[in-house]
């Protein structure tokens, strides 16, 4: 049973409170990983709070029973002929385009959870209200970052450009009790018994496999030096050689030469460590993507998919027998039969690829 309320406790949608107004039309709710999920509805003339919510002002829980599955904010409505407003809300990941970080050169390597740590709070300090305040969970992406901005972006932009972009993983945004904590997790331990099946749950299926991206001998490129404007290359740390290879991409795609900038990188040795895990971990696209029904509306007893949960899936006719990600959840509040699951894989290494593993 979903209830809805305000963040100061007054309710928009509760089944216990229907008949005093407090029924909003066609609730929805929008779960993802790395994004911001949403929450939309239709407040009827009739309702208490018709009318009265400011937008960016107004704060939302979406509850389950059990545990809050969503918080955000109002940020736009509208009103239709029949005097029915709509609202449009963003989930409280939003709240990192709120604030700013200025410019700034890291004169030390940072691990992602020292960086993370940095980003939020100075995002807190510029929230007013708890509302918006964000504390970090549990990290468990690793390496070693060397960052730096010449101009000042907002927390949301520098998390996108020098987290998620350069290492990869998951953000997942919790709803405590005690306030919103943000994980950074390379990957997911949580597993559902539920199994995504054709012919049984399963609703659509795509498959798409791309190379052209795969470099076998790479020549990376640092930062440009201040005086002679030349970049940062790894002959001198690598026994003249201006390009690392793998031998394994060699035997599997054939030789492809390419360059990388890493304009942030300022030492040939700390240049050949990242070029090095590049090589590593190049991807070629191999993804599968699956949407399903969610079997436990209909029985109490089939484990509900959960978003990051990995999820066994069987299809004969695409001769797939694979586990997928739960990445994408939307959940109409008074249709739950409607409900739908997006899962994928996560684009896998070479190691993986060329081992026969697709």
């Amino acid at each position: 049973m979903y209830r809805v309320y305000t963040a100061d406790g007054v309710p928009l949608h509760d089944p216990d409170l229907f008949e005093s107004g407090y029924q909003c039309l066609d609730p929805t709710v929008v779960v993802e990983l790395n994004k911001h999920g949403s929450f939309q509805a239709k407040l009827p003339p009739t309702h208490p709070r018709h009318g009265t919510l400011p937008r960016r002002q107004t704060y939302l829980g979406v509850s389950d029973g059990e545990k809050t599955i969503w918080r955000g904010r109002l940020i736009q409505s509208k009103r239709d002929t029949n005097n029915n407003e709509t609202l449009y809300c963003e989930g409280a990941m939003a709240y990192l385009l709120d604030s700013v970080y200025r410019p700034f050169s890291l004169p030390e390597q940072m691990t992602p959870e020292a960086f993370l740590t940095l980003l939020l709070n100075n995002h807190n300090l510029q929230m007013p209200d708890s509302y918006r305040k964000i504390r970090l969970g549990t990290v468990t992406v690793t390496g070693t970052i060397y960052r730096a901005s010449e101009t000042a972006k907002t927390t949301w932009t520098l998390i996108k450009e020098k987290l998620l972009n350069s290492l990869g993983g998951y953000l997942r945004i919790r709803y405590e009790p005690d306030g919103n904590f943000l994980d950074y997790l390379s990957d997911f331990e949580e597993e559902c018994s539920q199994a995504i099946e054709y012919g049984k749950n399963l609703l659509s299926i795509t498959q798409e496999y791309d190379a052209s991206d795969i470099i076998s001998h790479l020549i990376p490129y640092g930062a440009k030096d201040d005086d002679t404007q030349e970049r940062v290359d790894i002959t001198s740390v690598n026994d003249g050689r201006d390009y690392i290879t793998s031998d394994l991409i060699v035997g599997s795609y054939g030789r492809i030469w390419g360059t990388v900038v890493f304009d942030d990188i300022t030492t040939p040795a700390a240049l050949l460590t990242r070029a090095g895990r590049f090589l590593y971990n190049q991807q070629e696209r191999a993804v599968i993507t699956a949407t399903a029904v969610d079997l436990s509306v209909l029985d109490a007893s089939v484990e509900p998919f959960r978003l990051g949960a990995y999820t066994p899936m069987h299809s004969s006719p695409h001769d797939l027998n694979v586990r997928l990600i739960c990445r994408k959840q939307t959940i109409p509040l008074m249709n739950l039969g409607a409900a739908r699951s997006e899962f994928g894989t996560g684009a896998k290494t070479l190691t993986d690829l060329v081992g026969g593993n697709r």
